[in-house]
């Protein structure tokens, strides 16, 4: 499996976190996900905040982003040890994000609704 190496500070937060973590560029850009590999990290409480979306940033330089968007697929994380601390999940992955934008410049158009229309299509769900 590929990997990325991070700095000190970068490998505390992820071994003091219990959570998922939001990894970002310098630019504030969400890039991926990281899971830290602790056993806090298998907490189902954690998991659930996780869901939850009250996840913490990790931003990471310029080169980092860099290498993370260049990989389409999962990456471990180690600290400058070499140690596996966590790992990362690139998202969207590249390929989704090629497909999209094809899609697009082919003029394909995905049907849209409406709130209303959501709402009305699950209530008519329930009356089955």
């Amino acid at each position: 499996m590929s990997h990325i190496v991070i700095n000190g500070e970068q490998a505390a937060l992820i071994a003091a976190s219990r959570d998922m973590l939001e990894v970002r560029d310098g630019r504030g850009r969400f890039i991926g996900d990281l899971t830290p590999l602790s056993p806090a990290a298998e907490n189902a409480e954690a998991k659930a905040r996780s869901a939850a979306g009250s996840r913490r940033p990790i931003v990471v330089d310029d080169e980092q982003a860099a290498l993370i968007k260049a990989f389409d697929g999962a990456l471990q994380v180690r600290d400058r040890q070499g140690a596996v601390i966590g790992s990362l999940t690139r998202w969207p992955p590249a390929a989704e994000i090629a497909e999209v934008k094809a899609r697009i410049a082919a003029g394909v158009r995905e049907p849209t609704y409406t709130t209303a229309q959501v709402l009305a299509y699950l209530r008519s769900l329930d009356a089955h």
